[in-house]
């Protein structure tokens, strides 16, 4: 059974070797290309920035706008019921325009 791992080995040496020397020439490699590669990374992130930024922008005037708009809603509300109120009063008004102000006193009979 040692034999069989020894020969094992043996024959994955190389293999072994030459996956050792290409990620040894990866990391020999200029740094000009994880410059460039960083500085890629950095722009995509900047750009992502500013979109969020942008997002929030929209949505805090998405915002506004809703406010405002039930803001409408309810001064709308406010001025219909003023106007029912109203229309009530008149109608009050009305069902006593048909009585005298001073009414005439009763006179007593001795």
């Amino acid at each position: 059974m040692i034999r069989q791992r020894m020969e094992s080995f043996v024959l994955h040496q190389p293999l072994a070797q030459s996956a050792l020397g290409r990620i040894k020439a990866v990391l020999d490699a200029p740094t000009k290309s994880n410059e460039k590669i960083s500085a890629e990374v950095t722009r995509i992130l900047a750009e992502a920035e500013e979109i969020y930024a942008e997002t929030r922008k929209i949505n805090a005037e998405t915002d506004r706008l809703e406010l405002d708009n039930y803001k409408g809603r309810i001064e709308f509300i406010r001025d219909l019921r003023e106007m029912a109120m109203q229309l009530e009063r008149d109608d009050w008004l009305g069902v006593f325009d048909g009585f005298d102000v001073c009414p005439k006193p009763i006179e007593q009979s001795e």
